[in-house]
């Protein structure tokens, strides 16, 4: 359009100093009245092509705007598609989170009762280290009782061993008297 304005400025312009101007191969120009219809001509000639092109860009303008909005549809419709993709996505997650929180919290549970039980086991531990001291006391104890035992028993023994040389010794002593008093009477 702008070609066709700087076309007719140039014509407008050469008509009014009267200095002939041909554009174009087809059209000549020239400074006197019999040519005004056959610049008529070509003028409604360019106007109709002009029209034509002006329709053409309407066309394309058109198929343009009907593209864009097609490509707006499809782009709207994969944003939908992507939107509803990320949703479930998202809905997926926190399906999956909430079921990582219950397992993590039964984990927790298993290991408050793990914990529980080493603390129980711990204290078992200690009242077992505490009876194996107290044994440890009870079997010196007992060897100690033991020892003394063997040495009251070598103790009674020896006793036994006295009095059976006392007996023995009361015996012969007896005997001795009795012999002794029957050969006196």
């Amino acid at each position: 359009m702008e070609d066709y304005q700087n076309y007719s400025e140039k014509i407008h312009l050469e008509s009014s100093s009267n200095i002939g101007f041909s554009p174009r191969s087809d059209l000549v120009w020239h400074s006197d009245q019999s040519s005004i219809p056959y610049i008529d001509q070509k003028t409604a000639a360019l106007q109709e092509e002009l029209e034509v092109y002006r329709e053409q860009v309407k066309k394309l303008q058109s198929d343009l705007q009907v593209s864009k909005e097609t490509q707006l549809e499809q782009l709207q419709e994969e944003l939908k598609n992507c939107t509803q993709k990320a949703n479930d996505t998202i809905l997926n997650l926190a399906m999956e989170k909430t079921q990582l929180h219950q397992q993590n919290k039964r984990l927790q549970e298993a290991v408050d009762r793990l914990a529980q039980e080493v603390i129980e086991n711990r204290n078992e531990k200690n009242k077992i280290q505490d009876l194996e001291k107290e044994n440890t006391k009870l079997s010196e104890k007992i060897y100690s009782l033991e020892q003394e035992i063997s040495r009251i028993n070598i103790e009674k023994l020896q006793i036994l061993s006295q009095n059976e040389e006392l007996r023995n010794s009361y015996k012969s002593l007896r005997s001795k008297v009795i012999t002794y008093a029957t050969q006196e009477f």
